[in-house]
């Protein structure tokens, strides 16, 4: 897993090789995202805090999903810090 910083709109080309020499070039494109829509439906709402309380004290998050996302801060551990995030992002989105 590979992370790095992408703004909306943004295009990337990265190349990947595989272990037998082939290789191949892919475009990924960066779409805006609220990072606190759990469920990725453009607003932060009710059912977005049920999915981040259900992922609440976890300490095993992995950067290849994050606790489904609820790791906001990236630290590990949905704690009080994503919480704190997690609010900044509370009934915003489309109506």
């Amino acid at each position: 897993t590979f992370y790095f910083p992408a703004a909306a709109g943004e295009t990337f080309y990265i190349r990947v090789a595989a272990l037998d020499g082939e290789t191949g070039v892919y475009t990924l494109r960066c779409e805006k995202r609220l990072a606190a829509d759990m469920n990725d439906d453009g607003q932060v709402n009710a059912q977005d805090l049920l999915l981040f309380s259900q992922q609440w004290l976890e300490d095993q998050c992995q950067a290849s999903q994050w606790c489904s996302g609820a790791d906001l801060d990236l630290s590990g551990t949905v704690n009080l810090g994503d919480y704190v995030q997690f609010l900044q992002y509370w009934l915003v989105g489309d109506n």
